[in-house]
C-alpha cells in the first residue's frame, strides 16, 4: 500500500511554529496556491481560511484555529481523520 501524502506535509511545522495568524495564513495560502490539487479543493481550503479569519475575533483564536485546520486537513488527506465517517 502506498503512503498517502498531503500538500501540507512539508510546511505543517512552519504553520505550527508561526507566531502570528498572518504568517500562518501566508504559508498555508502559498502552499495551496502552488499545489497541483484541483481547483474545487483549492477554493474550499482558501474559503475555510477566510472563514477562520472572519469568525474569530482575536489573533490568538485565529492562530489556534488555522493550526488546527491545517493539522486536521493533513490528517484527513492521509486517511487519519479524527472525524468519524461512521455513525453508531
Amino acid at each position: 500500500m502506498r503512503n498517502k501524502t498531503s500538500i501540507l506535509d512539508k510546511v505543517i511545522q512552519q504553520i505550527y511554529d508561526a507566531d502570528t495568524f498572518d504568517r500562518a495564513k501566508s504559508i498555508f495560502i502559498n502552499t495551496v496556491n502552488n499545489s497541483k490539487i484541483n481547483s474545487d479543493d483549492k477554493y474550499k481550503m482558501l474559503s475555510n481560511i477566510q472563514n477562520i479569519e472572519s469568525k474569530y475575533p482575536s489573533e490568538k483564536a485565529r492562530l489556534d484555529a488555522i493550526k488546527i485546520y491545517a493539522i486536521n486537513s493533513m490528517f484527513e488527506k492521509k486517511g487519519m481523520s479524527t472525524r468519524s465517517k461512521y455513525r453508531y
